[in-house]
């Protein structure tokens, strides 16, 4: 297996789900050693204003779960 890592702190461990506006990943921060649920945008809606301001809100209501 091909170890991915993302932003050079996070390692790929599985794909959760994916969905319209990107991907949801099982990652491990590499330094911190924990387990996060990473969601990546899909490179086609990165130029959609809209898409990332929803993004954006969408991460700050799940990191006040």
């Amino acid at each position: 297996m091909t170890l991915k890592i993302i932003a050079n702190k996070y390692e790929i461990l599985a794909e959760l789900g994916r969905g319209g506006m990107g991907r949801v990943y099982k990652v491990r921060h590499r330094e911190l050693n924990k387990i996060y649920a990473l969601k990546l945008l899909r490179e086609h809606l990165v130029e959609d204003d809209n898409q990332v301001a929803r993004f954006h809100s969408e991460a700050r209501i799940m990191a006040n779960l």
